[in-house]
């Protein structure tokens, strides 16, 4: 929110037994005060309870300074129905508009920032188009261990993953585009895997890749969190452009090949 709103947001923290005044950031321009709450699992009755306290309290400290109370929180799903009507009342009994930021309005903030500013935040840039064209054996080898150079075909269109599945996974926007460029170097990946002296390599990337997912998905990590941890997986060392390119081909070629969203068994990636 700094960075999105430099000259009106306002970030506070607690001072001693004072606290942060029920106060998580306040937004000058629109007269918005920020509530967040991210629990990594929501009970209706302690969050309900938490809601009216942090609400309250708001309106008793800051009153006359804001017109619009913001519930910030972390659910990709959207705003539980008994909560959203929690709130509404809430609005009604206090006179104080109560709104919700939800992970879709977050990103799209964040999204509105330049090119410069997304860098300080995520660090490094992301692979352009052109890196995925560029896509080498040799790129990919540091992620597969060994693979060598091969002609790269600039005319092969980019082919979505297999229709359903991110959204079965529920994978953004955003992952589903970096995994549809990434399909770009999937028949490369796939070549070596069919060529390689070792018949049982394909099946051993896999394995490894079920192990680190059945890892991050009992860490309560959500989707697209863990897909980025998996990109980075792929990546090992590498920190060019190219070196995620090459990452998120290996990605998504297993991806499309095998269900590393799910605790099953693993189809062989060899063929």
């Amino acid at each position: 929110m700094t960075l999105r709103y430099p000259e009106d947001f306002v970030a506070t923290t607690t001072w001693g037994a004072t606290g942060d005044l029920k106060n998580d950031g306040y937004l000058r321009t629109t007269r918005q005060l920020f509530g967040v709450y991210a629990p990594r699992e929501v009970s209706m009755v302690k969050t309900k309870a938490k809601v009216t306290k942090d609400y309250s309290g708001a309106v008793q400290q800051w009153s006359d300074h804001f017109d619009e109370w913001v519930l910030v929180h972390n659910s990709r799903e959207g705003l539980p129905a008994p909560l959203l009507k929690h709130l509404l009342d809430l609005e009604k009994t206090h006179k104080k508009a109560a709104k919700e930021w939800g992970f879709d309005l977050i990103r799209m903030r964040v999204f509105q920032l330049g090119s410069a500013l997304l860098v300080d935040l995520f660090g490094g840039d992301a692979p352009s188009p052109q890196e995925y064209f560029r896509l080498s054996f040799e790129e990919i080898r540091d992620v597969l261990a060994a693979i060598a150079e091969s002609p790269v075909d600039t005319t092969v269109p980019i082919r979505p993953v297999p229709p359903g599945k991110a959204e079965k996974v529920n994978l953004s926007p955003a992952a589903r585009t970096y995994l549809d460029l990434g399909m770009k170097g999937t028949d490369r990946v796939a070549s070596y895997l069919r060529n390689h002296v070792d018949p049982l390599k394909g099946e051993r990337i896999a394995n490894s890749f079920r192990e680190r997912y059945r890892q991050l998905e009992s860490s309560g990590l959500d989707p697209d969190s863990i897909i980025l941890e998996l990109r980075d997986f792929a990546c090992g060392a590498g920190s060019t452009a190219s070196h995620e390119a090459a990452g998120w081909a290996v990605l998504a070629y297993l991806f499309e090949r095998c269900d590393i969203f799910t605790i099953e068994e693993m189809q062989t990636v060899t063929t």
